[in-house]
């Protein structure tokens, strides 16, 4: 990933589903499955990675995995709940 200059201002380049799997060597399907909780930017259909956002979530989930997984199941729970 390369940083360049755009306009005077630092434009980070966007990674893919694949080549994030590639980096953190684990399967496309986890970076799909944890895709909110690395920080991806939805661009259409397609998803997007930041490689600095993505470590930056990585370092918070591992020091704080209680949390995660709290606001994981909370998701899953409103994801759940119908509207009467």
């Amino acid at each position: 990933m390369q940083n360049r200059l755009l306009n005077g201002e630092m434009s980070m380049d966007f990674m893919t589903v694949a080549e994030i799997a590639a980096t953190l060597k684990v399967k496309t399907s986890w970076v799909y499955t944890h895709a909110d909780e690395l920080g991806a930017y939805r661009i259409g259909k397609y998803l997007r990675f930041c490689l600095p956002r993505v470590m930056q979530r990585l370092d918070r989930m591992s020091r704080y995995p209680f949390r995660f997984a709290a606001d994981k199941n909370d998701q899953e729970q409103n994801a759940n709940k119908t509207v009467d």
